[in-house]
C-alpha cells in the first residue's frame, strides 16, 4: 500500500498502474502520465480528501485526469502566445495601427506597468506570472510555493486593483476633458 493504512485515501501500486495507463492514453505518452500521476499522488498524500473515499483509484484517476488537462491547456496557451508572437515578427507592417493609436497603447502599457508596481512585489510576481506569461494557477502555485487558493486570491486582487486603477485614471481624463469644454464654451 502506498498510502498509510489510516489514510482517507489508501493508495495500492494497482492503483497507480492503472491511472498511469489511462492517463497514458489520453496524452499519449507514458513518460508524460508517469509525471501527471506522480504529481497528483504528491498533491494527494500532501493535502489527503478529509473523508473516506470509496474508490481510491478513480479518485487518483480523477485528480492526475485534472492535472492533465491543466497542462494541456497551459502548454496550448503557451504555443498560441508564441504563434502570435511568430506572427508579429513575420508580418509587422499588417499589424501595425496607426502611430496616434501606438503611442495611446504605448501610454496604457506604462501606466499599467506603473500600477503593478504599486502592488506588494508576491501579488504582482502571481499575477505577471498567471496573466502575461500564461502559467495556470496550479504552475504559478509551484514556482512560487503558494497554495493554488493564494494564487487565485492574489490573481484577483490584482485584477481589482488594475480594474479600479484604470476606472480612476478615465474618470480624470474625462473630467479634464469636461473642464476644457467648458472653459472653450465660455470663450
Amino acid at each position: 500500500m502506498l498510502g498509510s493504512s489510516t489514510s482517507p485515501l489508501p493508495l495500492t501500486e494497482e492503483h497507480r498502474v492503472i491511472a498511469v495507463s489511462f492517463i497514458a492514453r489520453r496524452v499519449r505518452s507514458l513518460e508524460e502520465a508517469e509525471d501527471v500521476v506522480q504529481e497528483a499522488m504528491l498533491k494527494l498524500f500532501e493535502n489527503p480528501p478529509e473523508e473516506a473515499v470509496k474508490n481510491p483509484g478513480g479518485y487518483l484517476i480523477k485528480v492526475s485526469l485534472n492535472i492533465a488537462i491543466d497542462r494541456h491547456r497551459s502548454a496550448q496557451a503557451r504555443k498560441d502566445r508564441e504563434h502570435q508572437w511568430a506572427e508579429l515578427r513575420q508580418h509587422p507592417t499588417t499589424n501595425m495601427r496607426d502611430p496616434e493609436q501606438s503611442a495611446i497603447d504605448r501610454a496604457e502599457l506604462q501606466t499599467s506597468i506603473n500600477t503593478l508596481g504599486e502592488l506588494g512585489p508576491t501579488v504582482r510576481r502571481v499575477f505577471v506570472l498567471h496573466r502575461i506569461q500564461g502559467y495556470s494557477h496550479a504552475e504559478v502555485a509551484q514556482e512560487t510555493g503558494l497554495s493554488r487558493s493564494t494564487v487565485e486570491k492574489h490573481v484577483m486582487k490584482a485584477m481589482k486593483f488594475l480594474l479600479k486603477s484604470r476606472q480612476r485614471i478615465e474618470m480624470e481624463e474625462n473630467s479634464t476633458s469636461l473642464r476644457q469644454d467648458h472653459e472653450s464654451d465660455k470663450q
